[in-house]
């Protein structure tokens, strides 16, 4: 009895262990940022919904943002202007209590914009930018652009 307590102990032990070496969102944040590092993302198509109107297409040269690339721990956007800004950002959807990883990170920016997060597919092979820009007489757009590499 003494040998069976002692190996269903180690038993639990092994199964906490296990659970306890989740995902951690500062490792997924850094593997993504060095396999997309100098990468840039080109804007294909983008939608725009004004107020309540539904989605229209709308051309790329009147986009928010047009390329986007990771460079470091930030990622730089690129108006159809040539105007960069820069962003940091966070992977909001891979927590630690996650066990795979999701099939498109959520990229959610640090900007004064209202919903503006960045998803990327987990093979890197496309990604979509959401934003919505409120004006002052609060009229709003929200923009949704893809992009590919």
């Amino acid at each position: 009895m003494k040998n069976f307590s002692l190996l269903l102990f180690v038993a639990i032990l092994f199964v906490s262990c296990e659970k306890d070496h989740g995902i951690k969102p500062e490792d997924v944040k850094k593997e993504v940022s060095a396999d997309l590092q100098g990468k840039v993302w080109t804007a294909y198509s983008a939608l725009i919904q004004e107020n309540s109107d539904q989605h229209k297409a709308l051309p790329l040269n009147q986009t928010v943002f047009n390329k986007f690339k990771f460079d470091g721990s930030v990622i730089e956007v690129e108006s159809p202007s040539g105007q960069k800004t820069r962003y940091g950002y966070d992977i909001t959807n891979a927590t630690r209590a996650d066990e795979d990883l999701p099939d498109a990170y959520q990229l959610t920016m640090k900007s004064n914009y209202t919903n503006f997060y960045i998803t990327v597919a987990k093979d890197y092979s496309a990604a979509k930018v959401y934003l919505t820009v409120t004006n002052q007489d609060k009229t709003f757009a929200n923009y949704g652009v893809m992009f590919k590499q």
